[in-house]
């Protein structure tokens, strides 16, 4: 990204994180349910959609611009994003989970979590799409589908859509090349296709059958100290020890938005206050330790395969259901030895009943 007017921030992903008091206040948006990743569809594939310049300096406030191309071409779990209804001129609907209710011809705004300020608009003049505003000034958009008359519902697994300002009528769509390619409201017209399907769920948590405790990590390590992964949790609100898990799709444009057997997330937490800083589950080579790692969403150790016993790949989960863990990057089943050891994943086959330590109970 080139830096804007003034210091330049540090490195997407990669900047320092702000030490933040151990107990935290709770998060000052919605952030419960399924959450969505946007992307312009093309017959080459889609080109995911990110934000420019991202984050703002110097505290993450402000608005920036929606950027579908260049360094955000390929899907990022760590890029956030919503549809919700509008019910009422000034309230969105709570929460809105899952979107199944939103139909083709409904009023919607577009949201993204990342930013302090999570809701987008149109700016005037150059009819550009900013997010990181307040829900005041949020636009309003018609949603439609792809072949879908008003009135029926969109499946976001599956369809097509588009977004249409209210005021104009203006479509929306991608203009530029590569990392200068942005949204722009500006033709009745000339429409583009986006893709937005479920990536994201919140909170996931996974309650390790030896320790019956909550899995986690903490956001902000101990000076000196990396963030290790253990099974020693407790439903305490708000802790530095987070245990409430941001499950990211490996591919949403796949259908794995949603829990499922023998599919691939990323395990990730956002600081519930400064929602761009996000730390990472990933295996440490060569201990197999897992580490919570900051603001580095890339690389083939932040994967995780979820596994029923006996279930297809792709069966969807149900709270409560009893899992077991997988490394992508080494094949190898996590767990801890002790109720009180580092998660690792050492293990080379489906855990037997008497692995009780590699075995978890999901529930969210």
């Amino acid at each position: 990204f080139p830096p804007p007017l003034g210091p330049p921030p540090p490195p997407p992903h990669t900047h320092k994180l702000i030490l933040l008091s151990l107990s935290r206040p709770p998060p000052l948006v919605p952030s419960v349910g399924d959450w969505q990743s946007i992307s312009v569809a093309s017959l080459s594939g889609p080109t995911y959609c990110g934000l420019r310049n991202f984050p703002p300096i110097p505290n993450g406030y402000g608005a920036a611009r929606m950027l579908c191309g260049g360094s955000t071409a390929k899907y990022d779990p760590y890029w956030v994003w919503k549809i919700t209804k509008v019910v009422s001129p000034t309230f969105p609907e709570p929460l809105a989970p899952n979107a199944t209710n939103i139909t083709a011809g409904e009023l919607v705004n577009l949201r993204v979590f990342n930013p302090m300020l999570t809701f987008c608009h149109v700016r005037g003049g150059s009819n550009q799409i900013w997010c990181g505003v307040q829900q005041v000034q949020a636009t309003t958009f018609i949603i439609e589908a792809w072949g879908k008359p008003y009135g029926v519902q969109i499946d976001f697994a599956t369809d097509y859509v588009y977004l249409r300002t209210t005021g104009s009528g203006s479509y929306c769509r991608p203009k530029g090349s590569s990392s200068s390619t942005y949204i722009f409201c500006d033709s009745p017209a000339a429409i583009s296709a986006f893709q937005m399907p479920f990536s994201h769920k919140y909170p996931v948590q996974l309650t390790n059958a030896q320790s019956r405790m909550l899995c986690g990590a903490d956001f902000i390590p101990p000076r000196g100290f990396k963030s290790e992964a253990s099974c020693m949790g407790t439903n305490e609100t708000w802790s530095n020890y987070y245990t409430d898990i941001v499950f990211a799709a490996e591919d949403p444009a796949g259908g794995n938005g949603t829990l499922c057997s023998n599919c691939t997330y990323a395990m990730l937490g956002y600081d519930t206050l400064y929602h761009y800083q996000v730390g990472a589950w990933k295996v440490d080579l060569p201990t197999t330790k897992v580490e919570m790692i900051p603001n580095n969403t890339n690389g083939p150790n932040l994967w995780f395969v979820v596994e029923k016993f006996n279930a297809t790949a792709g069966t969807l989960l149900e709270s409560g259901d009893s899992v077991a863990i997988k490394s992508k990057v080494t094949g190898q089943y996590c767990g801890i030895a002790s109720s009180s050891a580092t998660l690792m994943c050492d293990l080379p086959t489906f855990p037997t009943a008497a692995q009780l330590g590699y075995l978890y109970a999901i529930t969210f």
